[in-house]
């Protein structure tokens, strides 16, 4: 852990390969540094060890972030959401979830559902907040679409991509 303490990451990561002391945060560390097929190894060794239903939630993350394309995984990350959500009540993985179900118009409504159970949670998290503009907008409702996006974009501005892009076809949308 002193690595960490340094800030030198990728020692901290050479350190706990060797060692083996905290996979936990070998984990962690993985999907910091978009190691991704490391972190999908060890994130399904976790999850075959423990059966802790988190992994799973992990891997499915992690799939979809490392798939070329992203529509070949989406069903069988979608279905690894849905099981997870079932044990689960995690508000990170309800606004994945719901997000992937609007931004890949899967279904719109239902996935405006786990947005909004993940913002009963955490009601000013701003990628939460802007998953439910991107439903409103995808359901036409463009005055609410508009009105929740320009929280998000008051608040950080227009440096994401995604969320220029959403920006823009809710200004359109709702004039």
């Amino acid at each position: 852990m002193f690595y960490l303490e340094k800030k030198d990451v990728k020692e901290a990561i050479s350190f706990l390969e060797e060692s083996g002391a905290n996979d936990e945060k070998l984990l962690s560390l993985y999907k910091a540094t978009q190691e991704y097929k490391k972190a999908y190894t060890l994130a399904n060794k976790l999850y075959e060890k423990s059966s802790n239903i988190d992994y799973l939630a992990q891997i499915a993350i992690i799939e979809f972030e490392m798939a070329k394309d992203k529509r070949k995984v989406l069903k069988g990350v979608i279905k690894k959401f849905e099981y997870v959500l079932t044990v689960l009540d995690s508000h990170i993985y309800q606004n994945y979830l719901g997000y992937l179900l609007i931004d890949y118009d899967i279904d719109v409504k239902k996935g405006l559902y786990f947005v909004k159970k993940a913002l009963e949670k955490a009601p000013n998290n701003l990628a939460y907040i802007d998953s439910l503009a991107w439903g409103q907008y995808k359901l036409k409702d463009c005055e609410n679409a508009y009105i929740n996006m320009k929280k998000v974009i008051d608040a950080t501005g227009l440096n994401d991509d995604e969320i220029r892009l959403h920006w823009e076809k809710i200004k359109e949308c709702n004039k």
